[in-house]
């Protein structure tokens, strides 16, 4: 299991995780809805992918956005979920997205995987001069907050969030090392 940068060797596979959006428990599914919207609604995945590589380096940025990494968790060549670190926190991102968003394609949540995933994105964040970390979920999704707990993720607060529905919790994960 590693992650790798998006790769249209994978992309039978990532097609098919798209495809999963009615499933039970796709609620959130991370390329459906505003998500995809807010990188323009790329109409192919080479599209997705260059956005993706573009956003990496800095370039095409929208103007509230900061750079940011992409990887694809793979197993056995076959697309398990998608990962973004951000590089550095923007005002917004301090209270309510973090360094650091993840998901997993419907058909493979609840297998461990988010925990993998996570564990990961921190050795990369680490690798980007990330050392502490800010990752944030829904104050209700109980799976996420174990999650980030188990990658050593310490509570610092609920913030009460006026523009959504959800409140959020926000945690840090420090990064100890070089």
């Amino acid at each position: 299991m590693e992650l790798v940068d998006p790769d249209l060797q994978y992309k039978e596979s990532f097609m098919s995780s798209l495809e999963e959006k009615d499933l039970p428990g796709a609620e959130g599914f991370g390329m459906i809805g505003e998500n995809f919207k807010n990188l323009g609604s790329p109409k192919t995945l080479e599209e997705y992918i260059q956005i993706r590589k573009d956003h990496s380096q800095g370039k095409n940025l929208r103007k509230d956005w900061v750079s940011a990494s992409t990887f694809w968790l793979i197993n056995e060549k076959c697309f398990i979920g998608e990962v973004t670190i951000r590089h550095e926190l923007t005002e917004h991102l301090r209270n309510v997205g973090g360094h650091i968003g993840y998901w997993i394609r419907p058909s493979e949540r609840q297998k461990g995987y988010g925990k993998i995933i996570l564990k990961l994105a921190l050795e990369k964040a680490k690798e980007l001069g990330i050392n502490k970390v800010l990752v944030t979920c829904d104050e209700m999704n109980i799976g996420s907050r174990k999650i980030i707990e188990a990658n050593g993720g310490v509570l610092d607060r609920i913030k009460d969030s006026e523009d959504e529905d959800r409140d959020r919790t926000m945690y840090w994960i420090i990064n100890i090392g070089s």
